[in-house]
């Protein structure tokens, strides 16, 4: 690809970014890239629609018009110019400003609000709360959905007023209100938070776990460095994987047997790590992790602290059996 040229594809659909200093650049970049695309895809026996092919111009910062966009050719078709289009969910405007988006799914959540409540109407007088879960399991992640896209624009009143505007529905459907009642008078009713919040707080973990940057959130600084990587599986070669076989049973009392365990009592979070040999202990360590940590992270630790303990052990008992036991079956599993 040529400078300047980005592809990010998705099962069949692709995205091409092109950035350039002038119209120009753009036009003549983009044009090298679809030609290799093209090439490539006869080299597979593979075919690109000209029809569902579309540019869009970004003209945030001023320096593209829609009135005067780039123009790029594909098979002889020139690429047909749009104002918006919907890639992976997500509407994206030639201003950025994701109007259309939050529009249609302000449609969207409107009608699923009115499906959903006839059916837990049915419910509603046996089990009250039944819509309140229903809207955070359900409707509250598919509005903050693509967040990782368009959670940069929250710094903008309108994109907040906008969020709360489409929690209303659903938050009178909740509380069973008049229609007059404010907004924050509803999200104090039904005890959910307001969404803006909400998606400032579901933005900030997207940028610390996935984006690997810092984030701010009122005076509070979420360092990335502070949290684990996610582990990728691809980056790691299928013959390099080993497996580890867990099962349940009672501790037998015999070589190496390191016991883990990961708790969460009020606010204070902490796991720990004590280690047998024949019965006997010889090592126990205890840690305090982060206050907003989880169980599953507390657990998950341990394991870790006992992995971190059994590389010392190498040295001298190569040829020896070390058994990890946990509380619950779940520990293994946590990836």
């Amino acid at each position: 690809m040529p400078a300047g040229c980005y592809l990010q594809a998705f099962a069949d659909d692709l995205i091409l970014v092109v950035r350039g200093r002038s119209k120009g650049d753009i036009e003549t970049c983009a044009q090298i890239a679809l030609d290799k695309l093209i090439a490539w895809a006869d080299g597979h026996k593979l075919q690109f629609n000209c029809t569902k092919t579309t540019l869009l111009p970004v003209t945030f910062g001023g320096r593209l018009s829609l009135a005067d966009p780039p123009r790029v050719s594909m098979m002889g078709h020139e690429v047909q110019v749009v104002s918006n289009f919907r890639y992976l969910g997500v509407w994206w405007d030639s201003s950025l400003t994701f109007t259309v988006h939050f529009n249609k799914v302000r449609s969207r959540v409107d009608l699923l609000s009115y499906r959903i409540s006839m059916v837990a109407e049915r419910f509603y007088s046996r089990r009250g709360r039944l819509f309140l879960r229903l809207y955070k399991g359900a409707l509250e992640p598919f509005i903050l959905y693509g967040h990782g896209a368009w959670g940069y624009r929250l710094r903008l009143q309108r994109i907040r007023t906008s969020l709360n505007s489409i929690q209303r529905k659903p938050l009178l459907r909740i509380t069973r209100a008049y229609r007059t009642v404010s907004t924050v008078t509803l999200q104090v009713l039904a005890g959910v938070m307001p969404l803006d919040l909400k998606a400032k707080g579901v933005f900030a973990t997207f940028l610390v776990s996935v984006a690997r940057v810092n984030a701010r959130i009122g005076t509070v600084t979420l360092r990335s460095a502070d949290y684990l990587r996610r582990f990728n599986y691809t980056e790691v070669h299928p013959r390099s994987w080993h497996s580890i076989p867990y099962t349940s049973q009672e501790p037998t009392g015999f070589d190496f047997e390191l016991f883990s365990d990961g708790s969460k009592d009020a606010d204070r979070v902490g796991s720990s790590l004590v280690v047998f040999y024949h019965g006997t202990e010889i090592h126990h360590e205890e840690c305090r992790l982060s206050d907003h940590a989880s169980v599953f992270q507390a657990e998950s630790h341990g394991l870790r602290m006992a992995l971190t303990y059994v590389a010392t052990l190498r040295s001298w008992v190569p040829q020896g059996h070390t058994f990890f036991r946990c509380d619950g079956l779940h520990d293994p599993e946590v990836p």
